[in-house]
């Protein structure tokens, strides 16, 4: 996901979505499908909320660690959840590296058909010093 700055009514929009998460996500026990996480966000005055813009103010919301020391975690089964527990994290973390290699390969024989080649694999790392 990219990391575009939200439309002014989206950041008020992230700012009662993270106030949510505080006060009632706040563990895995606790977790929150979708429908009902807009249902809440309505509840607390936040008008015209889809899926999809939901989906990328969370993103946003990760992309800017805006919720730190929590981070807000998710899976298809419980639905989303804040979470500071290192396990919990690096769980996540494999889930989403795990995900993120299966839609490369996906699309891997996709592109090679339309452009004739492999897609490049960025392996290189940034040296800062």
């Amino acid at each position: 996901m990219e990391n575009h700055q939200l439309h002014p009514n989206d950041l008020s929009t992230a700012q009662t979505l993270m106030q949510v998460f505080k006060e009632r996500y706040k563990d895995k026990s606790n977790a929150v499908k979708t429908e009902d996480l807009i249902f809440h966000l309505k509840a607390s005055g936040v008008e015209n909320i889809s899926p999809q813009s939901l989906r990328r103010i969370l993103g946003h919301i990760r992309n800017n660690d805006l919720i730190k020391p929590y981070f807000i975690l998710s899976n298809v089964h419980c639905g989303y959840w804040l979470s500071k527990d290192t396990k919990e994290l690096n769980s996540f973390l494999d889930q989403e590296l795990n995900r993120m290699s299966n839609q490369f390969t996906n699309i891997e024989a996709l592109h090679q058909r339309l452009r004739g080649k492999k897609p490049p694999i960025n392996t290189s790392q940034t040296i800062l010093f």
